[in-house]
């Protein structure tokens, strides 16, 4: 009977155990269940509006550009800026008259060499490139654009000419400041024709070291930024309208705007709130070569055709290859078809479909573009030829392929 009564001890205790654990899971789930409700409530679900934040370095790259005129008592550079933050400098320079020597506060210096040409009238509608050196009083030149390394201790930056200073901006107080950074829908008539888009404006202050340089950019890929446009003229530009069918080349589905500005030492930055792209705004255009549309032909003549476009995530221009560079997979998929033949694989070389017109009647003959990755990204296009008999009997070596 002892024995029997311990066991029923044990039993109620291994009954009392699992219930807890029951109690512990029910508890642990109507936790989770909250949590699953909190977290897909529309509160939860809403996302946060765009707030643009200004960011301020003093480490980037700087290239410098203008007009060098000669005077009396030598020469004067009217400078331009280009700010980036993602440059290289030119490697092995050669010495040249025209150097930049940016000085640091420990007073070590970098010199970078550039050029500047002179357009030496000929009488005719053309110039003759020379060096600025050699160019008469009162005429100008083009000092070409030349890269340099800002940090934070760099103090100045010189314009020399025959190891002449020239020209000299002196680091001092702050940098320029982006008050504002907007974007808002609009229309604009380019070569006659009224395109829908966006205009981007903005507003800036200078600092302490004089006027400012803004560039507008945009991002190509989710790494790389293209410039849209430098504004060597600050005080004159302060908005750039956009036609993201023309103007912006990304394979983002998004366009993403900076602002930088800089005058020479300090460079402040700022994002626009991303705008959604649609594939009207990636729409493909395609254009035949060697076949026309209503033209005549007879049965035995060939003819090669390519299809040409441009990508609209690269701005690259295309062609029957599907934009395969260097050894690259193809970004499209190029099909060729006709309404009256086969097209074999045969047929078609370096991307050119090689088409000999074998059946009397009417060829509708085409191409669909297709891109790899995004299929919503396509376009077609077909010329129809009519195909009339020929006095001389056709050779036919493959019947079932096209060529």
């Amino acid at each position: 009977m002892e024995t029997v009564a311990v066991i029923s001890k044990v039993q109620k205790g291994f009954i009392a155990a699992i219930g807890l654990s029951i109690v512990i899971v029910i508890v642990s789930l109507i936790g989770i269940n909250s949590q699953t409700r909190e977290s897909s409530s529309p509160e939860a679900n809403e996302q946060k509006p765009f707030e643009p934040v200004t960011e301020v370095t003093e480490n980037f790259y700087l290239r410098i550009s203008g007009d060098l005129f000669k005077t009396e008592t030598g020469y004067r550079l009217d400078e331009g800026f280009i700010p980036s933050l993602a440059q290289t400098l030119p490697k092995d320079q050669a010495q040249t008259p025209y150097s930049i020597v940016a000085t640091d506060i420990d007073g070590s210096q970098k010199t970078y060499y550039s050029l500047a040409k002179y357009c030496a009238p000929t009488g005719s509608d053309y110039c003759i490139g020379k060096d600025a050196l050699l160019m008469p009083i009162g005429e100008r030149s083009f000092w070409e654009p030349t890269t340099i390394l800002i940090t934070n201790v760099t103090q100045s930056i010189e314009i020399r000419v025959q190891n002449k200073t020239i020209k000299t901006f002196q680091k001092v107080g702050r940098g320029p400041s982006i008050l504002s950074f907007s974007k808002k829908e609009a229309k604009q008539k380019l070569y006659g024709e009224e395109r829908s888009g966006i205009d981007v404006t903005w507003e800036i202050e200078d600092g302490n070291n004089g006027r400012s340089w803004p560039l507008l950019e945009y991002m190509t890929n989710e790494e790389s930024w293209q410039p849209l446009y430098a504004f060597l003229d600050p005080k004159k530009y302060r908005s750039y309208f956009i036609d993201p069918k023309s103007n912006i080349h990304t394979t983002l589905d998004v366009i993403t705007l900076r602002l930088l500005v800089t005058d020479g030492f300090f460079l402040a930055q700022q994002n626009l709130e991303p705008i959604p792209l649609t594939i009207e705004d990636k729409k493909i255009t395609l254009s035949l070569s060697g076949v026309t549309h209503g033209g005549i032909r007879t049965v035995g003549q060939n003819t090669n055709i390519d299809v040409r476009f441009m990508d609209p995530e690269t701005g690259i221009g295309c062609n029957g290859q599907g934009c395969a560079f260097e050894g690259s997979e193809p970004r499209y998929k190029v099909t060729w078809f006709s309404s009256k033949q086969n097209i074999c694989e045969g047929d078609v070389y370096n991307g050119v479909l090689m088409y000999t017109y074998k059946k009397v009647g009417e060829h509708k003959i085409g191409v669909r573009v297709e891109h790899a990755k995004k299929p919503e990204i396509n376009a077609e296009i077909s010329a129809t030829v009519t195909v009339e008999p020929s006095l001389f009997p056709l050779t036919d070596n493959s019947p079932n392929c096209s060529y």
